[in-house]
């Protein structure tokens, strides 16, 4: 007996030990996330299919559409016949004292006990072989919403691609910025170096090179603070992967604009293809047009087949159970009902339900047009921004050219620092415009994809 029970409980303790551990990994995987390695250069594809991988958004999304299968199942099975069966064994002991005579007496008699046995088994299938297509059409009503499901996890994949497109040209842009002045810094190094030469040949003065020593100072305090920037940029595109915050590495990623010769009835053309809600808007219409299809069904008769087998068997005294009772019986039915009056109530359902059909046709007419508006608006703030990016490359340019003249001019001891110091910040105010309108114009284009429902890549 000891050993029999070890062999019960060790499947369940073994059982409860694997669960343990999985459970302790699973927790300790979730609390330990690695951040991004800062000493790889990562593309835009590396960082998506990372983002597939870890992204709390799109998991979660990702169990949504795993739950789905029962209710897929569900849907099925309402098509498929219903089965039942039953076992019945009883066993009864009456015991009789008295009896009535003829004369309607009741006289006592010797104990007698009597007992008897039965023993019964039932077989059921029912089957609803019309319903007015109800049946069919609440299979096809889960299937849509199995597809909506779906469609919004397809929709988070498009967000994600769309988030990581923002955040990894917000760390283009810092580590521009942070380039440029650190650029800026050596300079003013050079320029502090000059300075206290020309102090020492009798060309400059004391305060030259106190206001160079100033300059110097304040440029390592914008070294850093562009330096904590791409920290924080590089802090959110981790978060948005699901990994810790780190260093930042390399991105290898297009940062160019470019002119958008897009045609506007292309990209509507393509937005009324790929757009997720447009999906959804067109499975809510069908699934209207199938609740009307529902309702009207409950003026059309409704067709039941039923067919049952039973055995049974009673013995005296005391037997055994009998699998299989000699007594048997078989019965097949075929119901039609039609329902001829219900207050009013299928007729409400039915004019409920087409009301419904024909207002989510007006509001996937409106939402056509909002796609086409959307479209529209992305499509021009895409335009705008390139148009302002060839003013501020052209500032930019003319910066460049002027600084560098100030710059030898100053060295040669015709230009003063103030001048050197007036065209340095032009030409970092027009560096700073021109990155700006980068990141303006990727970030919109990126807006514009987004409205598209697709990549949409250069024209």
């Amino acid at each position: 007996m000891r050993v029999r029970m070890t062999i019960q409980r060790a499947p369940g303790a073994l059982l409860r030990a694997l669960l343990l551990s999985l459970l302790t990994a699973t927790v300790g995987s979730a609390q330990t996330v690695p951040s991004l390695d800062a000493t790889r250069t990562w593309s835009f594809q590396d960082l998506y299919e990372l983002g597939q991988q870890r992204n709390s958004d799109l998991l979660q999304s990702h169990l949504a559409v795993d739950g789905l299968r029962w209710e897929r199942l569900a849907a099925y099975g309402a098509l498929l016949p219903k089965v039942t069966a039953g076992l019945d064994y009883g066993r009864s002991e009456r015991t009789l004292t008295t009896y009535e005579d003829p004369n309607g007496e009741i006289r006592e008699q010797p104990e007698q006990t009597i007992r008897a046995t039965s023993s019964n088994l039932s077989l059921g299938l029912s089957q609803r072989l019309f319903a007015g297509f109800a049946n069919t059409a609440g299979l096809r009503r889960a299937l849509l919403a199995e597809a909506d499901v779906t469609g919004a996890d397809r929709q988070q994949l498009k967000q994600l691609r769309h988030d990581l497109r923002k955040a990894a040209h917000a760390v283009l842009a810092a580590r521009g910025q942070l380039e440029t002045e650190q650029t800026l810094l050596e300079e003013r190094g050079r320029q502090l170096e000059l300075a206290r030469v020309r102090l020492q040949v009798g060309k400059g003065t004391d305060l030259d090179v106190l206001q160079m020593e100033i300059d110097v100072g304040r440029q390592q305090v914008s070294v850093e603070a562009s330096n904590r920037s791409l920290h924080s940029a590089w802090d959110k595109l981790a978060l948005l992967l699901g990994a810790e915050p780190g260093p930042p590495g390399q991105l290898d990623m297009e940062f160019t604009i470019f002119e958008p010769t897009w045609l506007e009835e292309t990209l509507v053309t393509q937005a009324l293809e790929n757009r997720e809600d447009l999906a959804s808007g067109r499975r809510i219409q069908e699934q209207r047009h199938l609740q009307t299809v529902e309702a009207r069904a409950g003026f059309l008769p409704t067709l039941d087949l039923r067919l049952s087998h039973s055995r049974s068997e009673q013995r005296s005294g005391y037997e055994a159970w009998e699998p299989y009772p000699a007594n048997y019986g078989n019965s097949a039915s075929l119901s039609l009902a039609l329902p001829v009056f219900q207050g009013f109530s299928t007729t409400n359902a039915w004019q409920s339900s087409r009301i419904q059909e024909r207002r989510q046709a007006l509001v996937l007419d409106q939402l056509e047009r909002q796609v086409r508006a959307e479209i529209r608006e992305a499509l021009a703030s895409v335009k705008s921004a390139w148009a302002q990016s060839r003013y501020t490359e052209s500032n930019l340019e003319l910066s460049r050219r002027s600084l560098g003249l100030e710059r030898e001019r100053y060295r040669l001891g015709l230009s003063s620092l103030l001048q050197v110091q007036s065209a340095e910040a032009t030409w970092r105010q027009a560096e700073n415009e021109n990155l700006t309108q980068r990141l303006t114009f990727r970030d919109r284009l990126a807006e514009l994809e987004l409205a598209v429902g697709a990549t949409i890549g250069t024209p």
